[in-house]
């Protein structure tokens, strides 16, 4: 009796011993899962950081180039408006131009006209006097 008592004794040994080993090494690897699981924990923080910053960076990034492109619009449109208005005063400066040499054109073909209209007076003048003289002499 004693023997098996013994024998028993040793058996429960032996499982204690097997089951403390066991229990032993699910600690160690739960520890060491434990270890990793907060590892990743704070590769997953510093990556959602990164990603929070990236994003900030691509707003303002976006935002300083909608601002530049808005920008270059405003003096692009604003350079063709001042091209435009220079356009529509050099037309008008043209047209004035045009009409007043128009003007001039006729008041200069007015003046040729009366000149050639004294002109060919004084020489049907000057034709009277030469025949009035040959019949006076």
């Amino acid at each position: 009796w004693n023997n098996q008592l013994e024998e028993r004794s040793y058996i429960y040994q032996k499982l204690h011993n097997f089951a403390r080993a066991e229990k032993d090494q699910y600690l160690s690897e739960n520890a060491k899962r434990i270890s990793i699981k907060e590892e990743y924990g704070k590769h997953c923080k510093d990556v959602q950081k990164n990603n929070e910053a990236i994003k900030e960076a691509c707003t303002k990034f976006t935002e300083e180039e909608t601002k530049k492109r808005e920008e270059l619009i405003e003096n692009f449109e604003k350079s063709i408006s001042e091209v435009q208005e220079k356009l529509e005063e050099q037309k008008k400066s043209a047209k004035e131009h045009g009409e007043e040499n128009e003007k001039l054109r006729d008041e200069l073909k007015a003046k040729i006209a009366k000149f050639e209209e004294r002109e060919k007076e004084f020489f049907d003048d000057i034709k009277k006097m030469d025949t009035s003289n040959e019949s006076k002499s």
